[in-house]
């Protein structure tokens, strides 16, 4: 809403430029009363085009603007800040500005239609006069023209007078007046619209004064009768005559020079086409974008939103949670973080969402784990504390909380459920039609590495899955291996002495092959690199080491004081 505002305004200010430096003081004054209304319009549609541009697909693995990396980041605003609803407040000073110059407008309104309605009035030709017992300038309003009574009786009323109110009545100036009247109830902070309005009504006044002097009425001898009703008492006493076309309402200076210029046909034709350049630039500066991918089968996909967002968590005290300035607890966690953002899918919010944890206090590896956690469906690239940084994406997870945590309690109940889950999806799955998911089957074994042994007795069994098929031999068939020789029994003679299995590996050994397939080493909580890792085996013989692992990668090795080593 803000960029639209900010666009429409630079229209507006742009045309209405033009029109002070090229137009204003020319005669050609039906073209400035198209071109004023017309600038309005203009400037309020331009903003709401929307240009599509189709573009090639880039082939994937190269590296484009939207990628996550690319993203600058922003910081939110402190936490006091986050708990005023700014946007709630802005619109409720909108809606009162609103309702404060729609009461003066509808009140202005309802005294033209009450002086209508309460003095006697006459149809003339096309318009209707009403005879007014107040000291009032003559004005207009629509088709109704206002007179003061006593002096229309007199016949002190200058016939160009009247010849000025039937021009404004027949050409139906209100009706401009009454536009821009809107348009300022609905925008009513903006400047612009009042310089706008004041330019609506001095034209209308060149219009009127064109008309009357177009019946060969002495130049000088209309000026004359303009300046007698200079006064300005009137429409300062009755201010409902600004809704209205009132003679003397404008700069009289402006007016008597006008009344003496004469335009020609080619300052018209010349001034109209510098127009169209103007127009192109507002159109392309103003107007908005949106790129269309076109895939090689010829459908397109729209690109989505890649811009950087992010969410501010707040940890209280008393161990709920401030989301946005919107307290949660654990229990509704994820229902209220679900009402942000929902304007993109959670595969957009793993690229561009960053999630910032804060805290008066220090924050625990508990409460780190609760959110990831709570966060994984819903989606998110990083989340951010004081001491860690989660990229999603490189497949980061907080801190180990000791490593202890899992190995004296276990998996929790939310992990044990989603184990229970996958594994029994699998063993209810027919063996000779299994569907195998790589990210289920790790996950699987993460969680299975996380339980006790008592977990493991009471959760459904590991499922045991069938060899991965061979792959195709050159002619696209599976080869089959030749049948295994036929198994002899074994000749005592034979059989050598079998040697004794391998010493088991010190803990300094294990460090150093761990180390060299890229192990993450962490000591009482902290991360260390290998160099330190392997240097505190040497130095000390009573640590704990505690190793997990996946599918024979992605090591994370746990030093603490002990003497227990587990792989």
């Amino acid at each position: 809403m803000l960029v639209y505002l900010l666009k429409s305004t630079a229209c507006m200010a742009i045309l209405f430029l033009f029109y002070k430096l090229f137009l204003e003081r020319e005669n050609m004054h039906v073209f400035k009363r198209f071109f004023l209304t017309g600038s309005l319009v203009v400037s309020l549609l331009i903003p709401l085009l929307v240009f599509t541009e189709y573009v090639e697909a880039i082939p994937m693995g190269t590296n484009t603007a939207t990628d996550a990396d690319s993203l600058i980041f922003s910081e939110q605003g402190n936490a006091d800040m986050a708990m005023v609803n700014w946007e709630m407040l802005l619109w409720n000073l909108y809606s009162v500005g609103c309702l404060v110059v729609g009461f003066r407008f509808a009140k202005h309104l309802y005294q033209i239609v009450r002086r209508i309605q309460k003095n006697p009035k006459h149809n003339v030709n096309f318009s209707t006069r009403v005879l007014l017992n107040e000291k009032m300038p003559p004005h207009t309003f629509l088709n109704y023209i206002f007179l003061n009574k006593k002096e229309l009786e007199n016949g002190t009323i200058p016939r160009e007078v009247i010849l000025h109110e039937e021009t404004h009545a027949k050409q139906y100036h209100s009706l401009d007046v009454l536009f821009i009247e809107l348009l300022q109830v609905v925008f009513w902070f903006n400047p612009l619209l009042v310089l706008f309005k004041k330019s609506i009504k001095l034209n209308h006044e060149f219009l009127a004064d064109s008309a009357v002097l177009n019946q060969r009425i002495s130049t000088k001898k209309y000026q004359n009768t303009l300046l007698s009703y200079l006064s300005s008492d009137s429409l300062e006493k009755y201010r409902s005559i600004k809704v209205a076309n009132a003679i003397n309402y404008s700069s009289i200076k402006k007016r008597f020079t006008v009344m003496g210029k004469q335009t020609s046909k080619k300052s018209v034709v010349f001034r109209g086409l510098l127009l169209i350049p103007l127009v192109a630039l507002m159109l392309f500066g103003f107007s908005d974008k949106k790129e269309v991918i076109k895939t090689s089968n010829s459908q397109f996909i729209e690109n989505p939103d890649y811009s950087a967002r992010s969410i501010s968590i707040d940890i209280l005290d008393d161990g709920n949670y401030l989301v946005e300035g919107f307290k949660a607890s654990k229990n509704n966690f994820v229902e209220v973080i679900n009402t942000f953002h929902k304007d993109i899918p959670p595969g957009i919010r793993n690229k561009v969402l960053n999630i910032h944890l804060k805290s008066s206090k220090e924050i625990s590896k508990q409460e780190v784990w609760f959110v990831y956690n709570s966060l994984l469906e819903y989606g998110f690239y990083r989340l951010v504390t004081d001491d860690q940084e989660i990229i999603r994406e490189k497949g980061n997870k907080p801190l180990a909380i000791e490593n202890t945590y899992n190995q004296n309690k276990g998996a929790s109940r939310e992990q044990m459920r989603e184990y229970n889950a996958l594994a029994k999806k699998y063993n209810t799955m027919p063996r000779d039609n299994m569907h195998i998911l790589k990210k289920e089957v790790e996950r699987m074994t993460y969680l299975y590495s996380l339980m006790s042994d008592k977990q493991r007795a009471d959760t459904e069994p590991f499922p045991n899955f069938p060899e991965p098929p061979r792959p195709p031999g050159p002619n696209g068939i599976e080869e089959v291996p030749p049948p295994p020789p036929p198994v002899k029994a074994p000749n005592m003679k034979e059989v050598k002495e079998v040697p004794p299995p391998p010493a088991p590996k010190s803990p300094l050994e294990h460090i150093k092959e761990v180390a060299e397939k890229g192990a993450i080493f962490y000591y009482e909580g902290k991360r260390i690199d290998a160099n330190k890792a392997i240097q505190l085996l040497e130095n000390n013989t009573d640590l704990n080491i505690t190793t997990n692992h996946t599918n024979d990668e992605d090591y994370v090795v746990t030093i603490s004081r002990s003497s227990k080593v587990t792989y």
